[in-house]
């Protein structure tokens, strides 16, 4: 599969997640090491792929953007629905990006 028709590919089948390929390779490590080959700052996640990594409500994590203890940095854009909240994966706990890249990106690694 060549890489265009393998971008769109993932594109398709995760509209729910923003992300850039720069350099992207095949790793073969540690899942940390994925961490450092993986581009984390890029990629912004929805509300609802935190709340099944984390195992919470989407509602709690919307919650946990007002509390003052909260490291998620978000954004937010225009949807057909209101507003989307999108947070950067690199803000998120290293376990926890770890676990994203090994359940949506289990097929490259």
């Amino acid at each position: 599969m060549n890489n265009y028709i393998f971008i769109r590919h993932l594109l398709t089948h995760f509209p729910q997640i923003d992300f850039q390929f720069n350099n992207f390779r095949a790793i073969d490590g540690s899942m940390k090491d994925m961490l450092k080959k993986f581009n984390t700052t890029e990629t912004w996640i929805d509300v609802e792929t935190l709340a099944n990594l984390k195992g919470i409500s989407k509602r709690a994590i919307r919650l946990s953007f007002n509390s003052k203890n909260s490291n998620y940095e978000t954004k937010i854009e225009n949807g057909k629905g209101g507003h989307l909240y999108k947070i950067k994966l690199s803000s998120i706990e290293e376990d926890l990006q770890i676990k994203y890249i090994h359940e949506y990106f289990h097929f490259i690694f």
